[in-house]
């Protein structure tokens, strides 16, 4: 009985030097509610929800992801934590506009974020770019938010954009700093672009810049290319002298419209 244990003692030991289960940490989180928001940079105060790049007020809230957090606790690659602070936004976004509410308890939210995590670490995306090679990013802001001005478009413009070659030899994807996924859909609608099956991405998947120090820099947002249209040729279309230092990291080739 004495063998028996110590080898029951010496298999417990070598499971606790194995590490913490993180499924087990999972559930702890969730039932102890404490360290939910260790995965989420601080949120900006609504006076300070200003894109540099974009040159516009985000009128949509956005939670941003601490990606080396989720990616070192949660086991996610970077598209992963990608995809999950895009459906997390999305969701939450839906459910205010749905119930016509500012404010989702912290509780929902967090029994939320814990789903999706769920979902995305079983290959689920939710947003599936477009399955043909090559990608024809728009970046529509310089034309929605021209500065001195708040949402004032000019449609003629964007549709016009739709009728060249070379915009059209890849799938479009209308992209934005300023504006959100269902803003940008409202922009297909009412413009009727149908028929060119635009796909829209906006800025719940953005994430911020950080300095060569890794201090974070709020107002400068941008789009890790290469982490969402994986295995994907991308030109990225831009008003002619644009300044986008920064603004989009990957493989990509810019092209003037």
């Amino acid at each position: 009985m004495r063998i028996i244990g110590i080898l029951i003692a010496i298999y417990l030991s070598g499971c606790s030097a194995l590490g913490p289960d993180p499924k087990r940490i999972l559930i702890q989180e969730y039932n102890q509610g404490s360290l939910y928001l260790k995965y989420f940079h601080p949120n900006r105060p609504v006076w300070d929800k200003i894109s540099d790049i974009g040159s516009c007020y985000i009128e949509n809230d956005l939670s941003f992801i601490d990606i080396d957090t989720v990616k070192k606790e949660l086991k996610l690659k970077l598209s992963e934590t990608l995809q999950l602070q895009y459906g997390l936004n999305v969701k939450l976004q839906k459910l205010k506009k749905f119930y016509k509410i500012d404010y989702i308890d912290q509780k929902e939210e967090e029994k939320i974020f814990y789903e999706l995590t769920d979902k995305v670490s079983s290959g689920i995306l939710f947003f599936n770019p477009p399955s043909y090679k090559r990608i024809s990013l728009i970046w529509v802001d310089p034309f929605y938010f021209p500065k001195g001005a708040k949402k004032v478009f000019k449609n003629s413009e964007l549709k016009n954009i739709f009728t060249r070659e070379d915009v059209l030899s890849g799938h479009p994807v209308l992209i934005s700093f300023c504006l959100s996924t269902d803003e940008l859909e409202n922009i297909v609608r009412s413009n009727n672009l149908q028929n060119v099956d635009p796909f829209v991405l906006g800025n719940e998947i953005t994430t911020p810049r950080k300095d060569e120090l890794g201090a974070i820099r709020p107002r400068e947002n941008i789009f890790l290319l290469n982490s969402i249209f994986i295995n994907k040729e991308v030109n990225l279309f831009v008003p002619r002298n644009s300044n986008i230092e920064g603004a989009f990291e990957g493989d990509f080739k810019v092209r003037s419209i």
